[in-house]
This record gives C-alpha cells, sequence and structure tokens, in this order.
C-alpha cells in the first residue's frame, strides 16, 4: 500500500511540474530565441503547393545518387525570422552522396517566408521540412541489392567480424553506426560514406567507425541489384550495432 501512495504521489507531482513548466513557458516565450508553439504558423509565399513547386523546379539530382540509383527523403530544418527570412539550416537525416548539400542549397534559394505570429507579435520558429528525391521515367521495376543469404546472414557476418577488444568502450555515446554503400553493377562494394550522427545513429566514436570499415573491406561480392533483367550500380543504407560485451 505504501508503494503504491508513493506511486501516486510522483505520478502526480510528475503531472503538477509538467503542468508548471508549460505555464512558465506560456507567460515568458518572449524572452526565448526560438518558439515553437504560435497561433499563426511561417508560410511560404503562396502556401504549400508553391513551395513543392519551388523545391521541384529548383532541385538538381546529384550525378552519383542517380547513377547509383539513391532514392529517399532528406529531412532538413531552418529558422524563419521575424523578418521571414531563413537561417540555421540543418540536416536532421539524410541520404549521403550529395542528396544533404543539394537539399540545403535549395533550401536556401527560397524567398523570404511570412512569419509566424503569436499573440499578435512577430516570433522567430524553426521548421522541420522533408525533401524526397525520387528518379523519375525509369521503364523497369528496380530490385535492391542483397548480401549473400539475405538480411540474417548480413547480421551473422557483422556480428561474427566486430572485434569487440579493439573498442574504446569508455568513449562510446552510442551502439549504431550508420553507413551508406554503392555497388557496381557486378556486386562489389566500391565506395562507402559515415552517415553523420542523428538521433542515436551515425557516428558514435570509441573506434567503431574504423571497425564498421574493416567489417565492410571483408564483405564478399553482394548480389547486385536489377532493373528488369539488367544489373545495375545501387547502394544500400547498412546499420551495424555495436553491443557490449
Amino acid at each position: 500500500m505504501k508503494l503504491l501512495i508513493n506511486l501516486l504521489f510522483f505520478v502526480s507531482l510528475l503531472f503538477v511540474s509538467r503542468s508548471l513548466y508549460a505555464q512558465e513557458v506560456h507567460d515568458s516565450l518572449p524572452k526565448y530565441d526560438c518558439i515553437y508553439f504560435v497561433e499563426d504558423e511561417p508560410n511560404f509565399p503562396g502556401g504549400d503547393s508553391a513551395r513543392r513547386a519551388f523545391i521541384k523546379s529548383n532541385l538538381q539530382y546529384p550525378d552519383t545518387a542517380k547513377m547509383y540509383h539513391v532514392e529517399g527523403v532528406v529531412y532538413a530544418s531552418f529558422i524563419v525570422e521575424k523578418d521571414g527570412s531563413l537561417s540555421g539550416f540543418k540536416i536532421l537525416r539524410g541520404l549521403g552522396w550529395g542528396c544533404d548539400e543539394e537539399a540545403i542549397r535549395v533550401l536556401k534559394l527560397m524567398p523570404k517566408w511570412i512569419p509566424a505570429t503569436r499573440k499578435g507579435e512577430l516570433v522567430r520558429v524553426q521548421m522541420n521540412i522533408p525533401i524526397r528525391f525520387e528518379i523519375k521515367g525509369q521503364d523497369c521495376e528496380i530490385v535492391k541489392p542483397n548480401f549473400p543469404g539475405g538480411k540474417d546472414s548480413l547480421d551473422a557476418f557483422v556480428s561474427r567480424n566486430i572485434r569487440y577488444g579493439r573498442l574504446r568502450r569508455e568513449e562510446m555515446t552510442g551502439e549504431v553506426v550508420a553507413v551508406f554503400l554503392l555497388l557496381d553493377s557486378d556486386g562489389n562494394i566500391i565506395k562507402t560514406y559515415l552517415a553523420p550522427r542523428i538521433g542515436g545513429i551515425g557516428r558514435i566514436g570509441g573506434g567503431c567507425e574504423e571497425e564498421a570499415l574493416h567489417i565492410i573491406k571483408k564483405m564478399p561480392q553482394w548480389i547486385p541489384a536489377k532493373c528488369g533483367e539488367k544489373n545495375i550500380p545501387s547502394n544500400y543504407n547498412l546499420e551495424i550495432k555495436f553491443i557490449g560485451h
């Protein structure tokens, strides 16, 4: 019973603390550099359809990404200032191979936005935005590359080849290293790209990046991607998990 009472007290305290925090933020927001909750959100001139059209007309597919059929979504953020100008551009989750840089380049080309307001006053607001990279006009179905034996064989190969004795565990700040691979039409890995650390995935230090690249160098030839019946160059996003021993 005492445990139950203590638990109920903790939950009620947590609720009150969150309520007080919300009230404090609500009453003192003007002193903050950037606001996330506003009455009138910032808008691209002409609205969302105009924004999508602007990005589509200005986006240039990076040559490497197009050659190796890199497709997906880059998630980026920026701040809409009180005068509608944009600042603070950064990638939240990228694709690599020039797509991240191209996304930022296009965002920097955008005209001034209609700024946000709160209680009738202009405020700075951070915006998160997805930018899709998709190759148009393909006349065949793309089959992605595959590790010999499939995903289970890939996981087993990675687990079998991690040399934990070489890792500086005290320097680790996470457990997953993300590596983008480029493969030629024969299934050979010809280039690798370490993804930046985002949301606990990416670069984590402690020697993990070096070990991930060492494992990739030992990999056998992959089953190449196909466009219909034809082998094609391709890409693969690989996440290598390090589990403390």
